[in-house]
């Protein structure tokens, strides 16, 4: 919705359709850094898609931890987690 503002059918169909065991979703609190898949260098765009990107794994009832600190934390978070399921 956020880039084009509409979502088609048949994309909720695979959301629905796909199962992942878990998601990672990164907090916002480390640096923005440009690179081909980053185009939000703005705090405030930032958190809108982070916002975006919680509700979705809400509404859908995934299950998900937010991973924040620096990189070496988020890695350490992201093992913990991971080695917890």
């Amino acid at each position: 919705l956020y880039y084009y503002h509409r979502i088609d059918d048949w994309l909720e169909t695979v959301i629905k359709e796909r199962s992942y065991d878990y998601y990672l979703l990164m907090d916002i609190d480390i640096p923005w850094e440009p690179d081909p898949l980053r185009d939000r260098p703005e705090p405030a765009d930032r958190l809108k898609l982070f916002h975006l990107f919680k509700e979705e794994l809400d509404t859908h009832q995934f299950p998900y931890s937010i991973i924040k600190g620096t990189e070496s934390k988020r890695l350490e978070q992201a093992i913990k987690i991971l080695d917890s399921l």
